[in-house]
């Protein structure tokens, strides 16, 4: 399936309620999003500084978010996660997935769901 696909369908059932399905669809479109980031970065740049320690070059790395950050697909998703993790009283996870969705939104953009997302679970 399509991640735009894959995306309205964890939208629906976001929506009406079915927050564990929801969460794995979203959580599928975010590993599509990984291994295309992971794809973009491996063709462009050598994927490890030191092959037998498998320690991974800083400018994959630089690549790697390049392509997460490059629309708000990345962001969003890991905002809806957040939320879904906020409504089932995961204030751990919710957290970690607002801080994310703020550290993935590409730059110059405006997306205030997230910080919303931390200060309404501060509040709690």
């Amino acid at each position: 399936m399509e991640i735009k696909n894959i995306l309205e369908k964890a939208y629906c059932l976001k929506n009406g309620g079915n927050n564990e399905d929801s969460l794995k669809l979203y959580s599928e479109a975010f590993d599509i999003l990984v291994a295309e980031a992971a794809e973009y970065a491996k063709g462009l740049e050598e994927v490890f500084e030191d092959s037998e320690k498998k320690t991974v070059s800083k400018k994959y790395l630089e690549k790697f978010n390049e392509y997460l950050k490059k629309d708000k697909r990345a962001c969003v998703i890991s905002n809806n996660m957040g939320v879904l993790f906020a409504k089932t009283g995961e204030k751990a996870s919710a957290k970690s997935f607002f801080e994310q969705a703020i550290d993935l939104t590409p730059e110059g953009e405006k997306y205030d769901d997230p910080y919303i997302g931390l200060e309404v679970l501060n509040s709690q």
